[in-house]
This record gives C-alpha cells, structure tokens and sequence, in this order.
C-alpha cells in the first residue's frame, strides 16, 4: 500500500536559523515483493550509496523479498550479501524485520512474536551478520505492548513516529525529543515520539509535517525546544529518488540510521516517561466492510486453530512419541504470517504482487492451506473408532460441553457414550453425524470416552417454551430469557438465575441484540426490531437449547441463531443476512477526496450494528489488545474525520463495569473490528458498511454476511471474572479426536491460576518450550509437571537462556514458581 503523492525529488527547504548539524533526517525503504520491489532495486541501493557516501538507509523489507532477489539477480544478491556484511549497522539497518509488516494491534500476541520469529531468523539466512537495534516501521503498525516484545528479541530502542503513511493511523502527539514509553508490564524502551509539535498536514490524510523536514516542521521543533529534531520518509521500494531531501550536503539535515541518532542523543537529555495506553494508538480500517470482514474471520479462525494444533501436537509428541513435523508447522505459520500483512487488511481489493490475485484472495488461499496442514498435523495415523480422546489445550482443568463428530457406523446404531471409570456419560444429538456431552478434561491434556452399542435413556427437559404474551422463554441453569417476535426477535429479558438480577435496559430506546443502521438508499435509519420476526427453537435438550430467529431489516431477511450451554456462563450468537443487492449502509454516499479529512465511512453509528442496551448507570470499558487489557479514557467512540481519529478496535472483547452496582456486561466478537459506545449510546457491534472507502474503492456487498458474537453478564470487573480466560476457551474449545493413544488420560501441565494463560506450547528439538502470559496480579505464579525435567530455563524470545530456575518437588509432581508482572509473558525451555 502506499501514498500517491509525490513522483519527483523534493525541493530543498531552508533551514531558517537551526544549525544544519542539528537536524536529521530518517531516510529509507518500505515493502516488498508481494508489495513492490523490482528487481533493479538492489543493485540501486547500492549505487546511490556509492554515490552519495553520507547517505544512509532505514529499510522495512518483507524477509521473502531476499528469497526472489537471490533468484533474479544472483550476482547482485551476492554483492549485497557482502556489502552488508561490511557495512551493516554504519549504512544500512532493518528497522521492521517481522516476516510481513503487521499492524500488530489487530492480531493476537502469539502471533506478533511469530511474526518478529520468523522474520528475523529468515534475514538472518540471507545475513548472517544483522543485527536488530530499533524498531521503526512507515505505517501504524503499533500496540502497547511492543516494548517488552521488542526487549525480549534484544532490541534497545523503538520509534512511534510514522509521518509519511498515516491513511490507517498515527500515534498520538506527545513530548519531545525522548521519551521511555512504558508497557503495560511496565517494561520501559527509549522512544522517538511523534513530537507533540509535530502536527498533521494540511490538505492531506497520509501526512504529519515531519515527512520532508519542512521549515514549518523545524520551525515548530524549534519554538517546541526540540534540541535534535528528526524527519522520517520511507520510499517505496521502486521509487527512484535516491536520496529523499536531495544530496545529502545540501539537504534540510544530515541522513542517519535511526540506532546512530538514538545513540547519538540519548545522553543528551533526560527521557519522559510515558505509559502508552492502546488508545494512544490512533488508527482505523474499512471497519465493517464485507471484504475486511471475511479476511480477518479467516485469519482468527487459523490464529487459534494454529495454536491448539501445536499444544495437541506437544501432547501427542510427549504421550505417543509421534514425530514432529517442523516443516509443516512452519509452513502452516508462514501462511498466517502473510495473512496478517498490513496490505491485506488496508488495500484488499488490490493485486498482491505478481501473483494474480488480490491480498483478499490470497488471504483465503493462506489460511485454507494452513487450516488444512492443522487437520492433518494432529489427524490420528492409527485410530480407534470406538474410543475419543478429548483434548484441552488450556492451562487449566475444564468440565465443559465438546462437540464430536461422529463416522457413519455410529450414526445408524443405538450407543452409550462411557468416560474411562465406565459411567455412562449423558449426550445430545445435534445432527444425524454430531453429538455433544459433557467432558471433564484435565490441564493441557486429554481424557477418552468409548462409544458402545447400547440404549440411553432419552431426557424430556423442555428448555423452551411459549408464554401468553407470545414471548419465547429460553432457559437452562443458568439463565432465564425472553425473546419478542413482534419486535423483530430482540430479547426484552436477560436474566441470571445465579445472580438473581437483570441484565437488560428496556428504557433506554434500543433493543437488545437489535440491528440498526442507516440505508441512505432505502429510506435511512432502519431496525430489526420494526418487523415481527418467526422465533423457533432449533435444539431443545438439557445441554444445549438453540432458538433461530428469522427475520429482516428493510428488505433484506436474516437469520441469528442464539445458543445456551449447561454450565456456560457464555451465550453464543450467529448472525446470517442474505443481502437483496447490494444495498449502501452508512452516513451517507461518500464524496470526499482523498486530501479532506472529512469522512462518511468513519461514523459507526450510521453502519449496521449490533446494540447491547445493559442496566442504566455509569460504566467504565475494559478491551483487551495483544498482551494487553486497556481500560478506556473515551467518552464516546464516535469521529467522522481522519485528524480526529479515536481507538474503538475491539480485538477479542469488550467489557461494560457498572462499579455502584457490581454489574458487568462482556461481548466477545470472532474478528477484529470496531465497538460502539457513548455516555448516552448503548455498546454496540459493528456489523456491515457498503459504500466508498479508501482511495475511492467501492467497499461492496458481494455475498451473505456471517458472524459470530457471544456476550456474557457477569459480577465483578474484567479481572476477577476471569475474562480472558474465557476468551480463551472460546478460541481454543475442547478438540475431539478419535483415539491415537492407549493412555486413557493425561497432562502434560497444569497452572493452578485462572490468569496465567498458556500463550503456547511446543517442541524445539528435544526440549519442550512454555510461553505463559499473566492477566492477574503481578507477582509470584506457578505451573506444574507431571514429570522431573533435567532442567528448566527460563529465555527470551531470540531462544537465549536468561537464567535457570529450580522446582520442588510435591508427591509426583515439579512445582516450578516465578515472578511476573501482570501483562507480563515468560517463555520457559524445558530439558526432558
């Protein structure tokens, strides 16, 4: 992706009265070859830094781009090969070297370590000499908690300033010179801002007034009391300008890499600290449009797919010796790593270099074959049909409802479904070839059930019923709730049995899990709850009750399925609408160029949502972000102009806390995209835009929509309601799996607290690796093995011992304790 601004050389701007040893200037590359990167542009780094001897280069290549050159052009390959390993770090330095420049805030953790990972072990093949000191990047791409990522693969310094590419964003404009921006973890990195001086531009929304060193930037910097103020351009890789500001001895500031300059001015002043929050991170996409939509579904669903095929493949490593398959583990990465590029998600719709499709396309092509080497990763070699094995990849015991698929024999005989004491196990048919029962699975493990030829008794507890209002009441043990087909299937009461109280705001002018949105086409603002819809129950049993809801918004019919579990805190959700055409939701039709900041396509409000109206009080709003939970400082969600952009990405969740009432209300989506909230708004679901977007592109509606959402009222804050690990269980739900193993049961480690959340788990060689992340309070945390180990290190993300840690042992069982902060993740390398 990149700006359409400028074709030929800047012209050179004076400097007023700074002194021109005062003023640098960050010049250097951006993209790649699946963005742009012809195969001349080696060979043209390299003669115009012998041209130009002062000259230097920031570069943010994709890793894969080295694979083509050394292709292309041999003989330049092995000339740059040579020349970096002379001149690294003095004329050239990789400031982003992750394996496809993500904008790091949309996608999990796991992921963000992954993509540092890979791409530095990959340019490392190509140069074997490089090394990684500062983290700067030409798009947003930024969360909160790269400092301890970042210190955690040895780098010392990070820039927040992206002045040259801001269409998906920019940081927040705060202090000067340096600051030590602080993570949630309190991890503290030496920091360029965005100056607080540094101003967007005029006339432009791809802009600060720090991407040519201009005199009203330096100016600016001066009356600021910037002592050493720096610009920033990244060219495209393509661009033929050589230099950005001209020859190096008249440009406005002297060329420098951006470790040089910190080394430079680190001692010159003291830094201010900054605790940067995830809202200080102020960025927006094509939120709600159908393409984005898609693209980051599939990418979710292979993040966490990824995930539990590498914990189950540890366990069956561990318990079956069953070989493990490195190439296809990092094959199936590789693919997940070139979904999550920047380009996917901000330029869809465009070619994906010469591969002849677009980053949608291929968005889908990545995580299909990855999906596909998952399935075959964990696939039982020798199975036994009679016998499942059910496996939980969480940190933590779980007795919850597992959804099994059953082989053709047992769909057409009766049968009993036994735990491994040979009790019989109550279940549910969900379809001809699917059953669900309760399992109670041990930590990071697994259990098995038999399948006999048998008769069970069938249950008759009717979870649904009529009422003479005409409402449906839906319930199980824990809650009691009441949907009105007169108004469009909304539900009027949410009751938890538990807690004894209700939910639901039906004063405040929204319905609950009511779509609205503005049909500029169709007449404007329209609701589903202004047409009766058919309420009908789909599955009614003791464990799990789904009632379908057909109605339409306008013209166009949908479907939500709503889904109670025994046992479940959680209530799922699926939504379905069968577009009549492609019908245009939004402000209005967007107009704007794209220099004005005003914008139609910002304004959730307007978009098709989902709204949430909860009990009426003040309530305060916890997100998570990768290794991050923020609470948020905004009054209201809404902006309508690039230069007043506001942070209302929901990642994984969003929670409501109503503190004078002990009242909390969490929704949970499955994609990233925006939330919607205000002091006088309810919290909402950003469900569909179609209009234009992002360089004129019209952001169509091509096909049905699909989501998944779920909510979950609960007491307490985020915290004490062990909220991500909720999210956890419903990324990572138990797997079942014919039987691969003559162990009935196992667990392979076991964390005795709920906010210590198993990041990942998986085999390097011989040793067994843990990454752990806490969400509770900071200090002294555990986990347990079930085996002794020859020795335990605790590393850094680079696979480097930092120190090594003694356990103790209790009955059969090595304890093995550490301090951590909350936010703070630990990678652990176990010696069997």
């Amino acid at each position: 992706m990149r700006k359409q601004i400028v074709s030929s050389l800047i012209t050179l701007i004076g400097l007023g009265g700074l002194h021109a040893q005062s003023v640098y200037f960050a010049d250097g590359y951006h993209g790649g070859v699946f963005g742009h990167y012809p195969k001349w542009q080696t060979a043209f780094m390299m003669d115009k830094l012998k041209e130009y001897p002062s000259w230097r280069i920031n570069l943010e290549l994709e890793p894969e781009t080295f694979d083509s050159v050394k292709v292309w052009v041999p003989d330049t390959y092995r000339e740059f090969q040579q020349f970096l390993a002379k001149e690294d770090g003095r004329l050239i330095e990789f400031t982003n070297p992750t394996y496809s420049q993500p904008y790091c805030y949309n996608i999990s953790g796991e992921s963000l370590i992954r993509q540092f990972s890979y791409g530095m072990n990959l340019l490392r093949v190509h140069f074997p000499t490089l090394s990684f000191h500062t983290y700067a990047v030409e798009e947003p791409c930024f969360t909160s908690a790269l400092p301890q990522i970042l210190r955690l693969f040895g780098f010392r310094y990070a820039v927040l300033k992206n002045p040259d590419t801001c269409y998906g964003g920019y940081m927040v404009a705060y202090g000067d010179d340096l600051v030590n921006w602080i993570g949630p973890d309190n991890t503290q990195m030496l920091t360029i801002p965005r100056y607080s001086v540094e101003k967007l531009e005029d006339n432009s929304t791809w802009q600060t007034i720090a991407w040519n060193n201009s005199s009203k930037y330096l100016n600016a910097c001066k009356e600021g009391g910037i002592a050493y103020p720096i610009g920033m351009c990244y060219q495209d890789a393509g661009w033929k300008n050589g230099p950005w500001l001209g020859a190096p001895e008249k440009s406005s500031g002297t060329y420098t890499l951006w470790t040089d300059y910190l080394n430079k001015v680190t001692d010159k002043f003291p830094a201010k600290d900054w605790r940067v929050s995830q809202e200080d991170v102020l960025v927006s996409l094509m939120w709600g449009s159908q393409v984005l939509q898609k693209l980051s579904q599939e990418i979710r669903v292979t993040e966490q797919k990824l995930i539990q095929t590498e914990k189950i493949a540890t366990l069956q490593r561990f318990y079956d010796r069953k070989a493990w398959d490195n190439k296809a583990l990092d094959r199936a990465w590789r693919n997940l790593l070139m979904s999550q590029h920047h380009d996917c998600w901000i330029v869809p719709y465009n070619n994906m270099g010469s591969t002849g499709k677009t980053w949608a396309e291929n968005v889908r092509l990545y995580t299909t074959e990855s999906n596909n080497i998952c399935d075959q990763l964990i696939a039982p070699q020798q199975r036994d049909d009679s016998t499942i094995q059910i496996y939980n990849t969480a940190g933590i015991n779980r007795k919850e409802l597992v959804h099994c698929k059953l082989n053709t024999p047992w769909t057409s005989i009766p049968f009993v479904v036994k735990n491994i004491s040979g009790k019989t196990v109550p279940y549910q048919k969900i379809s001809k070839n699917e059953i669900v029962f309760m399992a109670d699975v041990p930590a990071m493990g697994y259990t098995s059930f038999s399948l006999k030829e048998g008769k069970v008794s069938k249950s008759k507890e009717i979870q649904t019923k009529r009422l003479a209002n005409n409402h449906l009441l839906v319930e199980n043990d824990l809650y009691r709730i009441e949907i009105d087909p007169e108004k469009g299937g909304t539900i009027t009461s949410l009751y938890s049995k538990k807690e004894k109280k209700e939910w639901i705001d039906n004063q405040a002018g929204y319905a609950f899990n009511e779509l609205r949105g503005n049909f500029y086409e169709e007449g404007g603002f329209l609701s589903s709850s202004s047409t009766p819809a058919n309420v009908s129950v789909e599955v009614d049993g003791a464990l799990i009750t789904t009632v379908s809801i057909k109605g339409k918004i306008g013209r166009h019919p949908f479907t939500q399925y709503l889904t109670l579990k025994k046992g479940d805190p959680r209530i799922d959700c699926r939504l379905i609408i069968s577009w009549q055409g492609n019908t245009r939701i939004g402000e209005r039709k967007e107009t704007s160029k794209m220099q004005e900041s005003r914008k139609t396509y910002y304004d959730d409000r307007y978009k098709l949502h989902l709204l949430f109206p909860v009990l009426p009080g003040h309530k305060q709003v916890y997100k998570n972000a990768p290794f991050d939970v923020c609470e948020s400082k905004l009054k209201n969600t809404f902006f309508n102009r690039w230069d007043s952009i506001k942070n209302n990405v929901i990642l994984n969740w969003v929670d409501l806390y109503d503190k004078q009432n002990d009242q909390a209300f969490c929704l949970f989506t499955d994609h990233t995209t925006s939330y919607l909230h205000g002091e006088d708004y309810p919290l909402g679901l950003t469900v569909q835009y179609s209009g234009g977007g992002l360089w004129g592109r019209d952001y169509a509606i091509k096909e049905q929509t699909e989501i998944n959402y779920s909510f979950l009222p609960h007491r307490g804050m985020w915290n004490e309601a062990h909220i991500s690990f909720e999210n956890a269980r419903r990324g990572e739900p138990l797997v079942a799996l014919y039987a691969t193993s003559d162990k009935p049961s196992a667990s392979l480690l076991s964390i005795p607290d709920k906010d210590l959340l198993l990041s990942t788990a998986y085999y390097d060689g011989d040793n067994l690796i843990v990454r752990l992340y806490n969400e509770g309070t900071s200090g002294m945390k555990s986990f347990i093995l079930p085996f002794i180990p020859a020795s335990v290190e605790e590393i850094n993300l680079e696979n480097e011992k930092i120190k090594d840690f003694s356990y103790r042992k209790d009955k059969n069982r090595q304890i093995l304790s550490f301090d951590i902060p909350q936010f703070g993740i630990k990678t652990f390398r176990i010696k069997q």
